[in-house]
């Protein structure tokens, strides 16, 4: 029950604050930015009128009240009210000069009457119509003064010549009617000349106020700038309608008030500007210039260039008044942050280049993509998806991603039919934006990536051939732009150069080192290899060598096409009976070695016997020329040089040939 009592009590006293605020700026004058006159009308008939209300309201209630017999004031009284009722109406919808002329018109009627039922011409009632007569002076100028004035005039001399023929009136002039009515009139025309003087002088000064207000306008509206007055003291800060149009307000939308200003300042900028002023306040800058974002009525930010200074001090030199400028330097913001980014994207793309270049390592380069391309595009997730040679299938060859999810390369080994996305880049030669995953018919869902909402792809050229993509990634939906696309395309021109280099120099190295017609090492890379095993430590090492010992009569009763099929042909048993990883080598035109690191005496003996049985099996098989070889070998077993190794197996080849050859020789 207490709770709905302080909730009540509060209440009544919100709605009693609310009054009290309505009524307070209902007597507030209003303000003419654009019009130092009317501001000053209006600030003079707010003035007359609130006194007129501050005696006239506790004056007609204790005559309702109290004085009730009183009913001729009471009705004055009520007729006054009525007229300051309706001129502050009038006032407060911004009609000054209508508010203007109903006030004077009101208060001139009203003393009128109260100069006729008076009962007597007296001091104080010729003072109150020349009152009227200065206040039409200062209200509606100097054409209203004398206006009033005639009027009042005439009004004095139709009574003075009424009283003169004898006609009861209740008003009795001091002296003879005329003459009483020429002295005043004289006081009245007398009054007029100076007040014309001042009224004049006024409007002079309103008219050059306003003149140069005006020229001040255009040189604001010409230089595009928004137009501000903070009065410090009050905290009430006047703009022009160019201040508001900037931010997309009209001005009577935007508050003459210091708080709004911050209020529309961005959050990570309030600081830095209001640090700004407080230097300039205190002495510390020779004028107030900051550039920051102000929130407009859209919801977006422009910036701005705010330039001020102190204009008005008081007599301690306390700082009054601070006028300034807005500039909007949106367009120069943008245009900087674009230079920044073009020449941070060139930096980027520059050193990448550098970078890509560096190494003539296929596998190196492409991890050096994946180490570089965060400079270009902000991402999560980076991938290098590469084709076969068909360019019909496309395989996970790199991948990273930020959140530590790692993607299994065999749910990403697939058909390039099966990704639109790729089709789509192998097809156009362009990149690829998917906003949004969810939406995106035709991608490629794993469990590894379904945390992916974005996507952005550019496909890998070399001499205008895609040999991949690269991939990206975002957990965010639209988190890529075209702009991002084309930096990363830009990126990935330079990673395809790295790439043809890589590969071309493999190739070279590749010729440089393996036989042209069968594709094995040379005798170059042999003898390489040889001296590195020597200084390494995977003893024991056993070399095989073979001869093949029917080449030379092959070519001389076939032709050298035949013989070169019979190398190829002795290659491929070889391969059959070698790992991979171990190294066969032609040495010679019909001559082949075999490098076996870790390999002793005993394995060396299988090895040779299922040499044997290759060939055997192969000349079985095959009903074309056959197959025929000499093979010795030999083992070290500590840093012996190997060398010697290979000229003791080169010797058993040779003498397990003249072997064959005797045999030969024998049975024919």
């Amino acid at each position: 029950m207490g709770g709905k009592i302080n909730i009540s009590m509060k209440s009544s006293a919100a709605k009693r604050f609310v009054l009290f605020e309505r009524f307070k700026r209902w007597l507030e004058p209003p303000a003419f930015p654009n019009d130092e006159d009317k501001t000053l009308k209006a600030w003079v008939l707010s003035v007359l009128l609130t006194s007129i209300l501050k005696i006239a309201i506790p004056v007609t209630l204790a005559i309702i009240f109290v004085l009730v017999q009183k009913i001729g004031v009471s009705i004055f009284l009520f007729l006054l009210l009525s007229l300051v009722t309706r001129s502050y109406s009038l006032l407060h919808k911004g009609q000054v000069d209508a508010a203007s002329r109903t006030y004077v018109i009101g208060i001139w009627v009203l003393f009128t009457l109260l100069y006729i039922l008076g009962g007597r011409t007296t001091s104080t009632a010729s003072s109150l119509l020349i009152a009227v007569v200065v206040t039409a002076g200062i209200l509606l100028g100097g054409d209203g003064a004398l206006t009033f004035a005639v009027l009042s005039s005439l009004v004095i001399l139709a009574i003075a010549i009424l009283e003169t023929i004898g006609y009861p009136l209740l008003i009795l002039f001091p002296g003879p009617p005329l003459p009483s009515w020429v002295a005043w009139t004289i006081s009245v025309f007398l009054t007029l000349q100076p007040l014309k003087l001042t009224i004049q002088s006024i409007t002079r000064s309103s008219e050059t106020l306003r003149e140069s207000e005006e020229r001040l306008k255009f040189v604001l509206e010409g230089g595009q700038l928004g137009y501000w007055d903070w009065n410090i003291k009050t905290g009430k800060v006047q703009r022009n309608e160019y201040w508001a149009a900037m931010l997309g307000y009209t001005l009577q939308e935007i508050e003459f008030s210091v708080k709004q200003w911050t209020d529309l300042h961005h959050p990570d900028d309030r600081e830095k500007a209001w640090k700004s002023i407080q230097d300039h306040l205190e002495g510390r800058t020779s004028e107030h210039k900051v550039e920051y974002r102000m929130r407009t009525k859209d919801g977006g930010y422009k910036w701005i260039l705010d330039q001020a200074r102190i204009v008005e001090r008081d007599t301690d030199g306390s700082p009054l008044r601070m006028s300034g400028t807005h500039t909007d330097i949106t367009e120069r913001k943008q245009m900087e942050e674009s230079e920044s980014k073009q020449r941070a994207l060139a930096e980027a793309l520059i050193d990448s280049a550098s970078v890509l270049n560096s190494t003539l390592q296929t596998d190196s380069v492409l991890d050096r993509i994946m180490e570089n391309v965060g400079r270009v595009v902000k991402h999560d997730s980076v991938g290098i998806i590469l084709l076969d040679e068909e360019r019909k299938t496309a395989y996970l060859s790199r991948y990273h991603n930020n959140h530590n999810i790692q993607a299994v390369r065999d749910d990403l080994h697939f058909s390039i039919l099966q990704a639109r996305n790729l089709r789509e880049m192998q097809h156009s030669g362009r990149p690829v934006i998917i906003a949004d995953t969810l939406e995106y018919e035709g991608w490629v869902d794993t469990p590894s990536g379904a945390w992916i909402r974005s996507a952005l792809g550019a496909p890998i050229k070399i001499k205008e051939e895609i040999i991949g993509f690269l991939s990206l990634s975002r957990a965010e939906p639209n988190a890529f732009t075209q702009n991002d696309a084309e930096r990363l395309q830009a990126f990935v021109n330079y990673a395809g150069v790295a790439i043809e280099n890589a590969r071309l120099y493999e190739e070279v190295q590749r010729l440089a080192l393996t036989d042209s017609l069968t594709g094995i090492f040379n005798r170059t890379f042999f003898e390489a290899e040889l001296l590195r095993l020597e200084k390494g430590r995977d003893f024991p090492v056993s070399i095989i060598v073979a001869d093949l010992d029917n080449l030379k009569d092959i070519n001389d009763k076939y032709g050298h096409t035949s013989g070169d099929a019979l190398l190829k042909t002795t290659v491929h048993v070889l391969r059959d009976v070698f790992r991979a990883d171990e190294i066969i080598a032609r040495i010679g035109g019909d001559e082949f070695a075999v490098l076996l690191p870790g390999i002793d005496e005993a394995k060396v003996s299988q090895i040779i016997m299922r040499i044997d049985e290759k060939i055997k099996s192969h000349n079985e098989n095959y009903s074309g020329l056959p197959l025929q070889l000499s093979v010795g070998a030999a083992t070290s077993t500590n840093n012996n040089r190997l060398t010697a190794t290979f000229s003791i197996a080169d010797q058993r080849m040779y003498a397990k040939k003249s072997w064959r050859k005797s045999i030969r020789t024998k049975s024919e």
